[in-house]
């Protein structure tokens, strides 16, 4: 148990391997904690929430995953448009939470994200806003990364002005570094539900 959780560790899932019954934690499914995020000395918090991956493989992290519809398990990696999401545990080891094991999330506050494999149309810079990217499924290689939220064109319509007000207060994620246009697959510093 951490101390600094009440739970288990982040950087570590809870059971460490594939669980022998799937229902098992599912009393921790949920919780929540606020921590102060020593890694990158901003004593700004994050909010955490423990969630069962049951994708069916491996999640990676600084990845984002789309949620079930209650928030307590990982469904796969974010898809554009979807806004039920959160940022797989930046300090988890390499290889990720195994299906079916329960890990951390960032649900608010500093978090490291990977950018897209391809070269994005415009550097990412800090205080864009950002959505996942496109990708053919929730478990392509391409999903779970960060690309720039594109607004609506003014000229489209009457009301272009107001849907990019309100997409922009639905985006979860606001840069808080920049990436160059071609540094792909690299870490960026989000903010995640800035509001």
């Amino acid at each position: 148990m951490s101390a600094r959780t009440g739970l288990f560790k982040p950087g570590q899932p809870f059971f460490g391997a594939t669980p022998v019954n799937a229902s098992d934690g599912n009393s921790i499914l949920g919780r929540e904690v606020t921590l102060k995020d020593k890694t990158r000395n901003f004593e700004r918090e994050i909010r955490l929430r423990a969630v069962r991956n049951s994708f069916g493989a491996a999640l990676l992290p600084s990845r984002i995953v789309g949620l079930s519809a209650d928030g307590r398990t990982a469904t796969g990696y974010a898809l554009d448009g979807e806004t039920n999401t959160g940022v797989v545990d930046e300090l988890l080891p390499a290889a990720g939470v195994l299906s079916n094991d329960i890990f951390w999330i960032c649900i608010k506050g500093p978090q490291l994200v990977l950018t897209r494999l391809d070269n994005d149309a415009a550097d990412l810079t800090a205080g864009n806003l950002l959505s996942p990217i496109t990708a053919a499924t929730s478990g392509a290689t391409t999903a779970g990364r960060v690309k720039n939220r594109a607004l609506v064109a003014a000229t489209a319509d009457a009301t272009a002005g107001q849907r990019n007000v309100t997409e922009a207060m639905a985006t979860r994620f606001r840069a808080l570094t920049t990436a160059l246009t071609n540094s792909t697959n690299n870490l960026i510093l989000v903010d995640v539900n800035p509001w």
